[in-house]
């Protein structure tokens, strides 16, 4: 009978994870920063710099079940850019290397995460969710990608993403 005891333990534990009774971790990440080509809200491209956003040491990233990150955003530069929409990918297959960045002009609709108004130079609240940043976050690999929707940026724009936080559901 003794044997049973510690995995009646592990299955409590276990059944905690799925029902909410863990409360949400945040944690910080790093900032995320782009530097943008020429671009305008015609061109059908995603930026995506090639840092990885979700390196970590956690065991614990394979059990997370869902994925909520905030931030805010940050644009500057020459250009007049007034919207962009947010993207997360898991690899750069069908993407052109760019340097520092990956462009990506194929269909990037199943990694769209959110659209977002910008006003230069104003801090903007950012909330990013869905199945492919919580995958991203699960692999502990992804990339952040940006494109333009309204306006257009010039060479050398930037855009930034500080306090960055991530709140994760076991």
């Amino acid at each position: 009978m003794k044997p049973f005891f510690p995995i009646l333990g592990l299955s409590a534990l276990l059944s905690a994870c799925g029902t909410g009774l863990i409360p949400p971790v945040t944690q910080n990440l790093p900032d995320i920063n782009v530097v943008l080509p020429t671009a305008t809200a015609g061109t059908p491209m995603v930026v995506y710099p090639k840092d990885n956003q979700f390196a970590s040491d956690s065991p614990l990233t394979g059990v997370v079940n869902s994925v909520e990150i905030s931030g805010n955003l940050v644009y500057t530069g020459l250009g007049n850019l007034g919207g962009v929409s947010v993207y997360v990918r898991q690899d750069s297959v069908g993407c052109v290397d760019m340097g520092s960045y990956f462009s990506c002009t194929g269909d990037e609709s199943a990694n769209k995460l959110n659209d977002l108004s910008i006003i230069k130079g104003q801090p903007v609240g950012v909330t990013l969710a869905g199945k492919q940043l919580t995958t991203a976050v699960q692999k502990k690999f992804g990339l952040i990608g940006f494109q333009v929707n309204v306006g257009s940026s010039l060479a050398g724009d930037k855009i930034r993403v500080t306090e960055v936080k991530a709140t994760v559901r076991f």
